[in-house]
């Protein structure tokens, strides 16, 4: 039996041509068609036209349509390879509707035995309105909507609105009856040339679906419908697509390996196109053996909501496509998913770089700051180069992180090789953090302040962490009039506030924690290596250093990781890191310490006891009611010193 598999594309060519490769390669007589998106690129598509070009049974659609969501260009762009193909006189058994994003997940010989058996039946939902589960029903062909719902949904939404009021409904085109369901089909060659005719004869009632909504769900179905009898539809298509509990379609991923090969359906959509592991596993089984065994139930699970319940419930995999809690968001169940170990160096970004940069074990993957809000930290290669993208995940895939922190990182420990270390601010998702320090198989390095004083502890993380708070993007203009050594308060004192709101509770329990006292956070000391550190230029009330050596090296004996076979490597490294960066050294903060600051903190640093009695006394021209003006900081200042 003769296939054709038509490829819907607008990106990434070389993944199209491989994917029509290995469809073709892998069946006994198939021909693949690709449709270019009209908006792509020109070279881009060059470079598919010189692919193909070399490719006898690869061909691309001449007539080109722009396909945006939800226009009819959808059913343009299959249309028109369909009347290629037939001015070809390719003559198939079957025509199969497949996207760039979907890949094979069994093999295409089973297929063809599979369409075989099934002579003559059309795999495509044709369903009527019920089809639709929430929104526009019958409302989508009854209006016209003319505007582009993504880029115009102002003039769509008052448009509709109109209508509406006016009443102007309009009939469905005589002969047709209006049916619904998937954009993805396999319908054999006769129908679809029986469709083409059809079409052909009266291009009016074609050009009716041009206004209506979502067209590519409705105008192929409705036309399979008037033309084949219910007994030769299947309903359903051969391509497996889902969608969460949230309406999105799921992006399947390497972590979904072991999901999509449990698939009954013959292809599966969306496939992320960094999912490299799952895109050679799927195209490697479209040539495999068909080994005869008898088909279950090939239709696609979205619309079951027992095999979804499962999917959700007992699907043993991290990041799965669904799962338990997905809709109310209970982090540390989604981190449960997860019973592998992983690091978290907790502090300062000026302190937590050089240790991860210390860490030398093969069996670890160090990574960046994965939670910074600028951009998805993914640290360095071996050879140096920042790692653009681990497993599919990229720097830049902040939307996806910030939609779900919990799912983003129990992906990223599924995708790294070994032990993944991840940098972590104290500011950088504080409520994820929090459930991390509760996850037994998290290890949490912890390089906070300890001088025995919980006040100067408190301030020297908010200093250290001064690059990373609201008040690091106040221009400097906003200073003027304000006393230094009230601003120098304010910086350090409002960050560092144990009041609700400013400074979380359980950062002060790790405070707590770490000086050794009582906690009520559920944080355990066998779960955190402690890396301790002060200020050189902090008086001798602060505790030695080798108390904070004793602290640190009472923590590694204590640690409930230390029969790991990693952690022997990474004790010896951190004992090296203590002891070239984390003796008593103003160098490990970043910026100068000014005289207000050291005030604040005690420290002995040239023009701090001048600091500190100017306060005092009010005295000097920026003191005084009068100098607090307008800005943030001045505001701050003013409610501090109770002139609020």
């Amino acid at each position: 039996m003769r296939l054709v598999f038509l490829i819907l594309a607008h990106d990434r060519p070389e993944q199209t041509i491989e994917l029509a490769r290995s469809l073709v390669a892998a069946a006994s007589d198939g021909i693949a068609v690709i449709h270019y998106d009209a908006r792509s690129s020109a070279a881009d598509h060059a470079r598919l036209e010189a692919a193909a070009a070399e490719e006898p049974r690869i061909r691309l659609v001449a007539k080109r349509a722009a396909g945006r969501w939800g226009s009819f260009g959808l059913v343009e762009a299959p249309l028109n390879a369909l009347r290629e193909i037939e001015a070809a006189g390719i003559d198939p058994g079957y025509v199969i509707l497949l996207s760039g994003a979907c890949l094979p997940c069994r093999p295409v010989a089973a297929l063809e035995r599979y369409l075989t058996e099934n002579a003559g039946r059309e795999f495509i939902e044709c369903a009527d309105a019920s089809w639709v589960g929430n929104g526009w029903r019958d409302e989508r062909w009854q209006y016209r909507f003319w505007f582009d719902h993504r880029t115009q949904p102002t003039a769509e939404r008052r448009s509709f609105q109109i209508q509406r009021l006016l009443r102007l409904k309009r009939r469905f085109p005589a002969g047709l009856t209006p049916r619904f369901g998937s954009q993805w089909w396999a319908l054999t060659w006769d129908t679809c040339r029986a469709m083409l005719m059809d079409m052909a004869r009266d291009p009016a009632r074609l050009d009716f679906f041009r206004t209506v909504w979502i067209p590519d769900e409705m105008v192929i179905q409705t036309w399979v419908g008037a033309l084949v009898s219910p007994g030769e539809i299947a309903g359903h298509g051969l391509t497996h697509f889902q969608f969460s509990n949230r309406g999105k379609p799921a992006v399947f991923h390497d972590d979904h390996a072991d999901y999509v090969a449990s698939l009954e359906s013959f292809f599966v959509r969306k496939v992320s196109p960094h999912a490299a592991k799952l895109r050679a596993a799927c195209l490697a089984r479209a040539g495999a053996t068909d080994e005869g065994e008898a088909f279950g139930s090939t239709a696609p699970r979205r619309a079951d909501y027992q095999l979804k319940v499962i999917a959700q419930t007992w699907y043993p995999g991290a990041g799965q496509v669904f799962y338990r809690d997905q809709q109310v968001d209970m982090i540390d169940s989604v981190l449960a998913g997860m019973t592998s170990p992983y690091v978290v160096v907790l502090g300062p970004p000026a302190l937590t770089t050089p240790v991860i940069a210390g860490l030398s074990g093969t069996e670890l993957t160090r990574l960046g700051e994965v939670f910074d809000p600028n951009e998805v930290g993914l640290g360095r290669e071996d050879a140096g180069e920042l790692r653009m993208e681990l497993g599919g995940l990229a720097r830049g895939d902040r939307a996806i992180r910030d939609m779900h922190p919990a799912l983003f990182l129990t992906r990223l420990r599924a995708r790294a090789a070994g032990v993944p270390v991840i940098a972590w601010s104290p500011r950088h998702a504080p409520e994820l953090l929090a459930a991390v320090l509760r996850d037994p198989q998290a290890l949490v390095i912890a390089c906070l302040p300890f001088t025995g004083d919980a006040e100067r502890d408190r301030r020297l993380l908010s200093l250290a962490l001064r690059d990373d708070t609201p008040f690091a993007r106040v221009p400097a203009s906003a200073m003027t009039g304000v006393d230094p050594a009230r601003a120098a308060r304010a910086r350090l004192d409002a960050p560092a506030s144990v009041q609700p709101g400013t400074w979380p509770d359980w950062r002060e329990d790790l405070l707590t924690l770490i000086r050794g006292g009582d906690r009520d956070g559920g944080h355990d000391r066998d779960g955190m290596i402690m890396l301790p550190w002060a200020l050189a230029a902090l008086p001798g009330a602060a505790r030695p250093p080798a108390q904070r050596r004793r602290m640190f090296e009472a923590s590694l004996e204590s640690c409930r990781f230390a029969g790991a076979p990693w952690f022997d490597g990474l004790a010896r490294d951190l004992r090296r890191v203590r002891s070239e960066r984390f003796e008593a050294d103003a160098s490990l903060l970043p910026g100068q310490l000014t005289p207000e600051e050291a005030a604040l903190l005690g420290a002995s640093v040239p023009g701090a006891e001048e600091a500190m009695s100017g306060e005092a006394s009010g005295g000097g021209p920026a003191s005084g009611a009068g100098a607090v003006t307008a800005g943030p900081v001045r505001e701050f200042a003013r409610l501090r010193e109770g002139r609020g």
